[in-house]
Parts: structure tokens; sequence; C-alpha cells
């Protein structure tokens, strides 16, 4: 029987734990992003489902659009 690691994972626009946006720099919210990147590369998965990775917030436009860092998923 195949197996798959699936991963789920609601990145909250990059914001990490903090519950509001627009608050926090652009290096603040690389390093989030850098964090899930790093986390996504340890879990090692087959599949990655990310939400909340919409591009139309004014957060993201705020940041000129920084981009998720690639895995080695």
């Amino acid at each position: 029987m195949l197996r798959y690691r699936i991963v789920t994972f609601n990145i909250a626009h990059g914001r990490g734990l903090s519950p509001f946006q627009g608050l926090h720099g652009r290096r603040r919210f690389q390093r989030n992003l850098q964090k899930i990147s790093k986390l996504l590369d340890e879990l090692k998965p087959d599949i990655v489902a990310l939400q909340e990775i919409d591009e139309k917030l004014a957060l993201e436009r705020q940041l000129r659009s920084p981009q998720l860092p690639e895995c080695a998923c």
C-alpha cells in the first residue's frame, strides 16, 4: 500500500502568531516565512496544502509581495 505524508498549514498570511495584520515590518514577515519553509523541509511532506496565502491582502501589498521561500519538499 502506498503511503503519503500530507501537511495542511494555515500560514495566516505569514504574520506568525500575532493576531494583528500589518503591524510588523518586512523583516519579521520574511523571518516568519523562513520558519514556515524550514518546518516544511523538516516534515518532508509529499503533498502540502497552504491556507491564507492569498495575495489580495493589504498586508501583502504593504510588504510588496514577498515570496514564500522554496523548500526541498
